[in-house]
């Protein structure tokens, strides 16, 4: 008899959840819009814990049925629910790397270092990115900033009009781009088409463009400037003489060890003798037997 009132009262229970279509839990009067509806003023909810490997085993069984099934990473600090076709974690940002997503699961990437920036590609604007590191912008643009921590610019800019081939690239190096007077910029000025034919090499200060070094189509080198090697202009109607390997080059002045080509240091006219001095000695010619108003004569020494 007993074991019959406990059947009896526990179909009456039952038929009034079917009936109420609603549970409270430390509430007599469940909300209504609730399916569930729990109070407490010293106690919470724990969702199901489950890390990236325990979701993975879950996945080829969920289906688009299972939508806004909710579960917590305790290892990524943050709630993941499926969409009906991966986990979406949200807040978008935890403990962790959570700016970095695997492709393939959208799990926050635990370290930059993982595979799938060491071994595969990285897209920033696009999903399946073909190269190492491939960068989409949402809007077409020409431009491309690198900023360091302290503001510094590295860019690469496709000259001419977006979205057309242009007959040169351009790649800047500036240690202050932010507009300011005196700012200094490199850039090399690369033509690639029938429009352009060399290499450029241009220095930027004030905003004027100099061309500092070019290289044409044919091979020939173009210096515009001073040539200073080790940073030392030389003296007029000196060379540029080789140390050898790995030194330096060096200024030196013309060596006077031709016969044919002698530099002479004073020259005198002494009655009939010219007395030629050079670094080799004197040397004295008699001039006595020139002729006047007569072309192609010799003097003997």
């Amino acid at each position: 008899m007993r074991s019959r009132c406990l059947i009896f009262i526990f179909n009456l229970i039952t038929l009034s959840l079917h009936a109420q279509n609603n549970v409270g839990v430390g509430t007599l009067t469940p909300n209504a819009n609730a399916a569930l509806d729990v109070e407490a003023n010293d106690k919470g909810i724990l969702i199901p814990r489950l890390d990236a490997a325990q979701r993975a085993a879950m996945t080829g069984s969920l289906t688009a049925t299972e939508r806004g099934l909710l579960v917590f990473d305790p290892t990524d600090i943050l709630f993941y629910y499926w969409d009906g076709i991966t986990w979406i974690s949200f807040p978008s940002t935890g403990a962790s790397d959570a700016d970095w997503y695997d492709i393939i699961t959208n799990d926050v990437t635990p370290d930059i270092s993982a595979d799938i920036y060491t071994l595969g590609n990285v897209g920033i604007g696009n999903s399946s990115p073909v190269s190492s590191l491939q960068v989409t912008g949402v809007t077409t643009s020409d431009n491309y900033d690198i900023i360091d921590s302290d503001g510094g610019y590295v860019r690469a800019m496709q000259g001419g009009t977006t979205g057309i081939p242009a007959p040169n690239f351009h790649f800047h190096l500036l240690p202050d781009y932010n507009a300011q007077a005196g700012a200094t910029e490199i850039k090399m000025h690369y033509g690639f088409n029938s429009d352009v034919n060399d290499h450029s090499f241009y220095s930027k200060n004030s905003g004027a463009n100099v061309e500092i070094f070019r290289i044409d189509d044919s091979g020939n080198t173009f210096l515009l400037g001073d040539f200073r090697p080790n940073d030392l202009p030389g003296n007029a109607g000196q060379v540029l003489q080789s140390q050898g390997a790995n030194a330096s080059p060096l200024w030196v002045d013309i060596a006077d060890n031709s016969a044919t080509n002698e530099l002479l240091i004073s020259a005198v006219l002494n009655g009939t003798n010219l007395e030629l001095t050079d670094g080799g000695g004197t040397v004295i010619a008699n001039v006595n037997s020139l002729l006047d108003n007569t072309d192609d004569q010799n003097i003997d020494s």
